[in-house]
Formats: structure tokens, C-alpha cells, sequence
């Protein structure tokens, strides 16, 4: 599980997603869950968005079948995220839910 709270920066982004990769048992994961709540997204930059997919390239090989679900309510959360399954910058399967309860249920099903 990973909290976000204030503002979101990519310093913050990469970090998490790098601590995910580094995960002793990465490639045993099943899901990831990141809870975004009360922030303001600043946004990502092209450059910052490659930085991220080469990242996640990486561990994609090392594990395919993880799960990312995002629980905000932000709108500008909401639509970097879904922007980032769009663009396929997301290799992983990517939703983004209101509620944990959603999340849960869609990782676990």
C-alpha cells in the first residue's frame, strides 16, 4: 500500500515506483495499491513520463502480473493516471477506483 498526501511531485512518484521495483519480493507481488488523498498532482513533463515507463519496463519483465490500483478522488489524479494506460505508459494492468473498498475487490478478483 502507498499513501500520497499534499502535493505529488515526480521526485515522489519515482520514488515509489522505484521502491516498488527494488521490493525483495517484486516479483512475487500481486497488486499494488496507491491511496492519493487530499493532493495536488503537479503534473509530469514528457521527459518525466519516459524516466517513469523506462522504470517500469524494467520490472515489468521481472513480473507482468502485478496489478496497480489508484484510489482518489482527485480529477487531475484521476486523469494523469488514466492518461498514462492511455498513452501506454502503464504496462501493467492500471485502474483507478473512488473507494478502497473497490480497489480491493478488483485486485483480489
Amino acid at each position: 500500500m502507498k499513501y500520497f498526501t499534499g502535493e505529488v511531485s515526480f521526485a515522489d512518484i519515482f520514488k515509489s515506483e522505484r521502491e516498488i521495483n527494488n521490493s525483495s519480493n517484486y516479483t512475487a507481488l500481486k497488486y499494488v495499491i496507491s491511496m492519493f488523498s487530499n493532493t495536488r498532482h503537479l503534473g509530469l513533463s514528457d521527459a518525466q513520463r519516459v524516466e517513469i515507463r523506462t522504470l517500469r519496463l524494467s520490472g515489468y519483465d521481472s513480473n507482468p502480473r502485478i496489478k496497480y490500483a489508484f484510489v482518489t478522488d482527485d480529477a487531475k489524479v484521476t486523469k494523469a493516471i488514466e492518461q498514462s494506460v492511455i498513452d501506454r505508459q502503464a504496462l501493467h494492468a492500471t485502474k483507478v477506483f473512488k473507494s478502497y473498498e473497490d480497489a480491493i475487490a478488483w485486485v483480489c478478483g
